[in-house]
């Protein structure tokens, strides 16, 4: 008697196929949300690095009281008002067409002392 074997391979390669689909899948999806976090990620740091620029700028120059401003990371929005040699500065951060909240900052004028930040 002889056995036939041409059916037995077939659901084995069937279940090995899903499995590396799925494996590949699964590293595909993780791939692409680690990509979306580190460049969201990297937007925000390069918001923040441009909030400390704007802010050592304001301090250590004479910016007026209001105007703009072009950075490496975008264009930057301000306003700024003294009181009593207490400075207070707003800035507006944008980026292509989003404009993100106002930052508000207070020191002193004399010490460089930071007051307030926000």
């Amino acid at each position: 008697m002889q056995s036939n074997n041409k059916g037995f391979i077939l659901p084995y390669t069937l279940i090995f196929l899903g499995a590396v689909l799925l494996l590949t899948t699964a590293a595909t999806q993780i791939f692409v949300a680690k990509y979306k976090y580190l460049a969201n990620v990297k937007e925000i740091k390069e918001r923040e690095i441009s909030e400390l620029d704007s802010r050592y700028l304001g301090m250590h120059r004479d910016i007026g009281k209001t105007g703009q401003f072009v950075n490496q990371f975008g264009t930057v929005l301000y306003k700024t008002g003294e009181e009593d040699g207490v400075m207070t500065m707003e800035f507006s951060f944008k980026r292509q067409s989003t404009i993100f909240p106002a930052v508000n900052f207070v020191y002193n004028k004399q010490t460089k002392e930071i007051k307030e930040w926000e």
